[in-house]
């Protein structure tokens, strides 16, 4: 028999890493802007004849310049920095709340889950435009405004995602396990629930991330945006020329796009990459017959009367009671059993792994 080809490991993919390089480009620009070697995006080409009113993409200017002859390419660079800088702050600060309201609600349940459920529900419904442009009409639209607005907006979709990560999570046998060994609440939160919804949140963060720059370009369309150089306030400037000069629009139109896009990949990569996936199988051989056991040159693993007990605070545990079994190589062996029989802690005890000190292992 041929041996069995190595299960080959799923990539990132061609998409995912142009995403990334495309992603690593914008936040270069914006993070070294004041010193790469490229021209003041307020100096005036009307004033020092560098740059032309109405210039078209060349080589003196790469993306060539507006209606007062400002240098385009350095403007786009500039650009990105505001609109990265909402997006960073703003998604820590959601998917951080988000998340801590969202396994609040799926793990504790009850009214806690009710009480949050009813903010979130509220908040999805209430047009977030409508409070943006409230916001930023009352207290300015300062960067700090902003972030605190667009924060308020985030919460609810990550708290949904990750409450219902959180009651599938809940469910699963090795939750149930863990609290049958006497694990307590907080313990339970951060080894067993948080690490499994952390995938989602991630997931989503880079798709929220986006959706934080379209928003705020959308704003710097309308002129309710920050007071300085953004992707958006810079569509909004070339959009009453677009005919004549369809430069000024396209091109941070287009980079807006290509960036949110990357974003989107991003996500999409992450999650395709790290989410769970089925075991292919590439080799198998015929169970034997019942009361013949497997020979013991192919036998991998024998167990005879296994017994684990935990010792724990409010009594000994008999966590397996008495298992045998026998498996081959080639063989697959499956254990079937209601939820908290038993299959989580026999692996432990094969394993010797176990969440507590106290324990005694026989057979």
């Amino acid at each position: 028999m041929a041996p069995a080809e190595p299960a080959r490991r799923r990539g990132f993919g061609v998409v995912f890493w142009l995403s990334a390089a495309w992603t690593a480009m914008v936040v270069f620009g914006a993070v070294f802007a004041d010193i790469l070697p490229i021209r003041d995006p307020n100096e005036l080409g009307i004033r020092t004849g560098d740059v032309e009113r109405f210039e078209p993409p060349g080589r003196n200017a790469f993306f060539g310049g507006d209606a007062q002859g400002k240098d385009l390419f350095s403007n786009v660079i500039h650009g990105a920095r505001p609109a990265l800088l909402l997006g960073i702050a703003v998604t820590i600060i959601a998917a951080s709340l988000g998340t801590t309201l969202g396994v609040i609600a799926g793990f504790v349940r009850g009214k806690a889950d009710g009480l949050i459920m009813s903010a979130v529900d509220i908040s999805l419904a209430f047009p977030g435009l409508v409070l943006l442009v409230s916001v930023t009409a009352v207290w300015g639209n300062s960067l700090p405004v902003l972030i605190l607005a667009f924060s308020v907006l985030g919460i609810a979709p990550y708290a949904r995602i990750v409450r219902a990560t959180t009651l599938s999570v809940a469910e699963r046998e090795f939750v149930e396990a863990a609290q049958s060994m006497g694990a307590g609440r907080v313990r339970v939160l951060r080894r067993e629930i948080v690490p499994n919804v952390m995938l989602p949140v991630l997931s989503y963060a880079f798709l929220g991330f986006a959706i934080v720059i379209a928003t705020e370009g959308a704003l710097s369309f309308i002129g309710l945006s920050l007071d300085e150089v953004t992707w958006g306030g810079l569509i909004a400037d070339g959009q009453g020329v677009i005919r004549n000069a369809s430069h000024l629009a396209l091109i941070p139109a287009t980079v807006m796009f290509l960036t949110i896009l990357a974003f989107n990949f991003l996500g999409d990569g992450v999650r395709t990459r790290f989410d769970a996936r089925p075991v292919l199988t590439t080799a198998k051989r015929p169970l034997p017959r019942e009361g013949s056991p497997p020979a013991v040159s192919d036998t991998l693993l024998s167990i005879r009367d296994l017994h684990t007990m935990l010792h724990t605070e409010p009594g000994t545990v008999h966590a397996v009671d008495g298992v045998s079994l026998d498996l081959a190589a080639g063989e697959t062996l499956g254990i079937v059993g209601e939820s908290g029989s038993g299959k989580t802690m026999l692996l432990r005890s094969i394993l010797g792994t176990f969440p507590i000190p106290d324990v005694t292992r026989t057979g």
